[in-house]
């Protein structure tokens, strides 16, 4: 049997609501600056989900990410990079189009639209840790990232091996234990760390009774079966039953956030499914989705539970999307940033994620490192075969998960 993927990627994007019309028009109630980054977050997402997805070393194994967790990590770097490597930023996060520090204001809102919650918990961090012996931050940039991003700032000596204990701790606590380690160690060179953390963990509205959970097979995208454990429910559900794909959308108990699944056509898979989607496609079947196509309809519903975790090293991803001068020990600006005895230039950018979804509800959990270096019937709705999901923030539109689940036994 092959090895199975599990693609979990965890957008954090902003969607303009639908009207009764085919075209989608601008909630009046989202901000201005966050509609600016609306079109630039689903970009990015899609970028990420596209590229990955189809990397060899991630290909066909389990894979979860989170954007909003990689947005908000290279938008805090962002506030200390000039010139070639600010515009190389702006293009792979897509976001040439908005207005100077647009990108700072939307974080903000959005941040405290995302964390605004009383029966879940999505809770955001940042952190950056550094050695003033190699790096001294500038008062512009400490500024920037303690108003806009809440940014704490952390004095160590990175020669101390107390210092990637201390980093990781951080990571643990901020991630309630899902994250336990984002570092084995710092090189010579490195000297900041620029870090997102973002745990979220919520019930759902209408749960699974776990009596009804039990083995059942799960066919994988070359027809081979395995059985796993699949919840079930025979309940009123907002569903899609369409020719390319059906869905069901899952509410969060605050009614905030919802999942919603994804079960691409047996004729087309998950992986085509994806693969044959653009940045454009995307948009017109997120807004289509959740604008007409889901409807309030009995189900027999079957889903997988799952648990997974996943870590990358996204440098040669970013570098490809427009990033490589950030990369260029010779070439890079962060003047911004601080005052270095040598060229500030980004050495790594790392993403470690985890993400469970059981009877009751879901956990989800990220952190993204940026390494700083000098130099009729009720249908029958089952979900056994690879399957999309998304979870988003209802009134924002943001998507804070989504992912492609190739395997939930994995």
């Amino acid at each position: 049997m092959m090895k199975y993927l599990a693609t979990i990627l965890v957008f954090s994007m902003i969607w303009i609501s639908c009207s009764d019309s085919e075209d989608p028009d601008i909630n009046s109630n989202t901000p201005a600056s966050l509609e600016e980054l609306t079109g630039s977050s689903a970009c990015f997402s899609w970028k990420m989900l596209h590229t990955l997805s189809n990397d060899p070393e991630y290909k066909q194994k389990n894979m979860v990410i989170s954007p909003i967790s990689i947005q908000a990590a290279l938008y805090m770097t962002l506030n200390g990079a000039e010139g070639s490597t600010e515009s190389g930023m702006q293009e792979a996060l897509c976001i040439e189009h908005i207005t100077p520090n647009g990108h700072n204001e939307a974080y903000a809102e959005l941040s405290e639209a995302l964390t605004d919650n009383e029966d879940s918990k999505l809770s955001i961090d940042n952190v950056v840790f550094y050695d003033d012996r190699k790096l001294t931050p500038s008062e512009k940039f400490i500024s920037s990232l303690e108003n806009f991003y809440s940014t704490e700032f952390k004095k160590l000596d990175f020669d101390e091996d107390t210092s990637v204990d201390l980093i990781n701790e951080w990571a643990d606590e901020k991630t309630e234990g899902r994250i336990k380690k984002i570092l084995e160690e710092i090189s010579p060179d490195e000297a900041t760390f620029i870090i997102n953390a973002l745990y979220m963990k919520a019930d759902w509205i209408k749960g699974f009774d776990p009596t009804g959970t039990s083995p059942r097979a799960f066919t994988f995208e070359d027809g081979s079966t395995s059985e796993v454990d699949m919840m079930f429910s025979d309940d009123y559900r907002s569903v899609y039953n369409g020719e390319d794909y059906k869905a069901v959308d899952l509410l969060l108990k605050d009614e905030k956030y919802s999942v919603t699944f994804i079960l691409p056509s047996e004729s087309s898979g998950l992986s085509s499914f994806v693969n044959d989607m653009s940045p454009t496609d995307f948009t017109s079947f997120y807004t289509k989705l959740y604008g007409e196509n889901l409807q309030e309809s009995r189900v027999y519903l079957t889903l997988p539970k799952f648990e997974t975790s996943s870590k990358f090293i996204l440098t040669e991803t970013l570098k490809d999307q427009g990033m490589n001068d950030a990369f260029n020990r010779s070439t890079a600006d962060f003047t911004d940033m601080g005052t270095a005895g040598g060229r500030i230039y980004l050495s790594r950018v790392l993403h470690d994620t985890y993400l469970k979804v059981d009877e009751k509800g879901v956990e989800g959990a990220a952190v993204t490192t940026v390494g700083v270096a000098v130099t009729s019937a009720p249908p029958i709705l089952s979900f056994n075969r690879p399957y999309m999901f998304l979870i988003r923030h209802i009134d924002t539109g943001v998507i804070i998960f989504t992912g492609l689940i190739f395997d939930p036994s994995s």
